[in-house]
């Protein structure tokens, strides 16, 4: 079974080669767009469902929660970015 990550990195390839062949409306942009970071959502919420079943194993490495902290100032940089 291939690795959730490796589709949706081979996806993304496949759809920026269509963008340069395709023309689209910034609506249907936005629109593909916007299901292409659902889904990338979806597999974030995978991954820090399985990040927190790998620190269950180990409680005292602080590692884990420094991982959190980096996944923590992306999202805010980002949650800052969409506030305009």
């Amino acid at each position: 079974m291939s690795d959730p990550s490796s589709r949706l990195s081979e996806y993304y390839r496949s759809r920026r080669k269509q963008d340069l062949r395709e023309e689209e409306s910034a609506s249907q942009m936005y629109a593909r767009r916007l299901r292409e970071i659902d889904m990338v959502l979806r597999d974030l919420k995978k991954k820090l469902d399985q990040h927190k079943k790998e620190q269950a194993k180990e409680p005292l490495n602080w590692g884990y929660a420094g991982d959190l902290g980096h996944v923590q100032e992306l999202l805010a940089e980002i949650n800052t970015f969409l506030q305009g």
